[in-house]
């Protein structure tokens, strides 16, 4: 017989024990399966996976970074981990700072260490006033979410006093459905009753409503908007009715037919669209089309020293040596203006779209259906207290933008403002504090003056108000 080693006793003592515990369980003592397998395998993994996860707790009490008592050092902007709140330590106390566009101006300057702790560290810190700039943005956008243009200046119907009112709304961004206005352009009227033609990217003021009947423009109802969305378009020259110096008198003999000063001559040739000159007391002058429908149009010419004002048809032979330096208004139209008739302002709202480049900004009239208009938020009545903000205001999600304020074309007034997605503008001190709000680098977009003074004005953001030599001083 020969001898087991212990290996061998070991697992006849197991199978042994299996079949006893079949049998038992099982009335099998000869059963395929082990009766409660996977409860042992089950019992040992989560008892293996028990000390794993105690190791990696261990590990990471043992070296993970603590706060300590850094965040004791005077300056320190200090963030709660759980709640989020923040404080700035001065001379061992902790100040609540209002708002996160103060907290980063605390760390204006790059020295200020920025320390999250959790509540149980603060125990027992006594606590002071807050600090921060009192209205300053809670929200400040990150430099991915500036807006970039194009932006829009609407006009809308707001209520007031249970009255619909013409009012304004400024975009930060381009509606869907947005349609340019045609060529012709837009004849819009103020409360107080000026008249502009809003063509391509200026407003024509319109001195005389008989201006309107001169260039056909009288059969459209012009569209209501206020002085402040009306300075957002860039001014060009006023259609108006031009005097003639020595109106009436004669003028030059034209190929034998004589002339008077103030009558419109229109040449025609086969090569070319018809000409229109201006008979002046030295000659003839050249005129554009708008020009020659404005005197033609002109009620008071009819009324000189020979009545009626033109036009006289002649071949070219018989202006060429007559012809002097041009007459023509080179800002207008080159051709008489007409209205978009095929808009329907009762459902679109007539707006004017600014896109900036390097080259500076661009304009154009648009419209936007009335519903893509919504979502917008309404400036508090004291935000309006300058008549030139805009009544309602829209900023997408999570935006905002970072602007320098242009006196003109490429000149800029020294105005730098940060707008937060409430649509309030908040103006800068300097470039440096725009990097202190996580700027740095960022190009400001170059904004009209006008556009910008759509926007109400908030506190100014200055890092002096949340230092530590100005609480001392406080």
């Amino acid at each position: 017989m020969s001898l087991h080693t212990k290996r061998d006793q070991l697992h006849a003592h197991v199978y042994q024990v299996g079949r006893l515990v079949s049998a038992l369980v099982n009335a099998n003592p000869d059963a395929i399966t082990t009766p409660m397998r996977r409860s042992n395998v089950g019992t040992v993994a989560g008892c293996l996976v028990g000390v794993v996860i105690m190791v990696v707790v261990a590990f990471l009490g043992l070296f993970s970074p603590r706060a300590g008592d850094t965040w004791r050092e005077p300056g320190t902007l200090v963030v709660v981990r759980e709640t989020g709140s923040r404080y700035l330590v001065v001379d061992g106390t902790l100040r609540p700072v209002l708002n996160v566009a103060s907290a980063l101006l605390a760390g204006a300057g790059g020295n200020r260490a920025v320390i999250i702790v959790s509540e149980k560290d603060l125990r027992g810190t006594p606590q002071g006033a807050p600090v921060g700039v009192p209205g300053a943005p809670e929200v400040v956008p990150s430099a991915g979410k500036l807006s970039a243009g194009p932006w829009l200046v609407c006009a809308v119907d707001v209520v007031r006093d249970d009255v619909a009112v013409p009012g304004v709304q400024l975009r930060l961004e381009r509606p869907s459905g947005t349609v340019p206005v045609p060529d012709g352009g837009v004849v819009v009227v103020t409360p107080t009753g000026d008249h502009h033609l809003i063509w391509r990217d200026q407003r024509l003021r319109i001195a005389d409503r008989k201006v309107l009947l001169a260039l056909g423009l009288d059969a459209r109802t012009p569209v209501t908007v206020t002085p402040a969305w009306l300075n957002t378009v860039p001014a060009g020259p006023d259609l108006a009715f031009r005097s003639v110096p020595g109106a009436g008198e004669p003028g030059p003999v034209l190929g034998g037919t004589p002339t008077l000063v103030g009558q419109v001559v229109e040449v025609v040739t086969l090569s070319a669209p018809p000409a229109y000159y201006l008979v002046t007391q030295g000659g003839v002058a050249p005129i554009g089309r708008t020009d020659a429908a404005l005197r033609l149009g002109d009620p008071t010419a009819a009324g000189t020293p020979g009545g009626n004002v033109g036009p006289v048809r002649l071949p070219a032979a018989a202006v060429a040596d007559h012809v002097i330096g041009s007459m023509a208004t080179p800002e207008y139209p080159p051709d008489p203006p007409t209205a978009s008739n095929d808009i329907d302002f009762g459902r679109r709202s007539l707006c004017i779209e600014a896109s900036f480049a390097d080259e500076g900004v661009s304009y154009r009239p648009v419209t936007v259906d009335r519903t893509d208009l919504s979502g917008a938020r309404a400036v508090a009545a004291a935000g309006r207290a300058d008549k030139a903000v805009a009544d309602t205001v829209f900023v997408p999600l999570e935006s905002g933008a970072l602007v320098a304020s242009q006196a003109g074309p490429g000149v800029w007034d020294g105005g730098l403002y940060l707008v937060d997605r409430m649509g309030v503008r908040y103006p800068l001190p300097g470039e440096e504090v725009s990097a202190a709000l996580g700027f740095g680098g960022v190009r400001p977009l170059e904004v009209p003056r006008p556009w910008l003074e759509l926007l109400p004005t908030g506190p100014v953001l200055d890092p002096r108000q949340v230092t530590i030599e100005r609480l001392w001083e406080n």
